[in-house]
């Protein structure tokens, strides 16, 4: 599903709350994405995504410009060429024991992830150094989908009631994750970790470092030289939304 990799394409977003408006708001205007999920058979249930992200280094950072000549892991193609763009070699590998391997040998000197994914498998023990921001934007969207053949098969008070559960979901998650935040940085801090909350102008600075809207553009032309008409119209709805979602208080 191509399209749904535009929403990871930013390096800053909104959290909490306004990060579950957002992403709702993009799959319920934007038909694209449920065409997408429709083309491969499920029903959407419930949007789910994860916290900001993390740059965990093995070395001190005193800013984002201290990754420059140095070797991070990344899953998103996007965050590998962020990473590229500012200065750092990315590099992928399997999320788990190869990764802590990685860093036992001396092969990763740091890892972009969510704050949460580099706690839980204990991270800060070999790469102690956090630099994290609410503004990170991880972009990865975890969708909880159903069969579009069982979906059409439940009786209609089953369907209501997985549409209740969703919503009673959304109104709560925003606030789990911020209430949430702090604690787990506790946590790193008290396991070891040095963790510094990157300032605004930080944030800033690495959305401009990234250059994420000529990868953005790139992204397009390659979508667009496989006959995927619709990757520009989308990237620049998304693109919308993104902006009033920050601007928006």
């Amino acid at each position: 599903m191509p399209l749904h990799q535009i929403v990871k394409s930013f390096p800053v977003g909104p959290s909490g709350d306004k990060q579950i408006a957002f992403l709702r708001r993009v799959f319920t205007e934007i038909p694209a994405f449920p065409a997408e999920l429709k083309k491969a058979g499920v029903v959407n249930v419930l949007i789910a995504t994860g916290y900001p992200l993390a740059f965990f280094s093995t070395h001190p950072l005193k800013n984002l410009e201290d990754i420059k000549g140095t070797t991070w892991r990344s899953a998103s193609f996007w965050h590998q060429g962020f990473l590229r763009n500012a200065g750092a070699t990315p590099v992928t590998m399997p999320w788990g024991p190869q990764t802590v391997e990685a860093f036992k040998t001396g092969t990763l000197d740091g890892i972009m992830v969510n704050v949460d994914s580099g706690y839980d498998l204990k991270i800060q023990k070999m790469a102690p150094d956090v630099l994290v921001s609410k503004e990170l934007w991880l972009g990865h969207v975890y969708l909880l989908v159903m069969n579009q053949k069982v979906w059409n098969e439940l009786a209609q008070q089953d369907k209501d009631a997985i549409t209740r559960a969703a919503t009673l979901a959304y109104k709560t998650a925003g606030s789990v994750m911020d209430s949430n935040f702090e604690p787990q940085l506790d946590a790193l801090r008290k396991d070891g970790a040095n963790v510094r909350e990157l300032q605004h102008s930080e944030v800033t600075h690495w959305k401009q470092v990234t250059r994420y809207q000529d990868a953005q553009a790139q992204w397009v032309k390659q979508q667009e030289a496989q006959g995927n008409t619709l990757a520009a119209p989308v990237m620049e709805k998304v693109s919308v939304m993104m902006t009033e979602s920050m601007n928006s208080r």
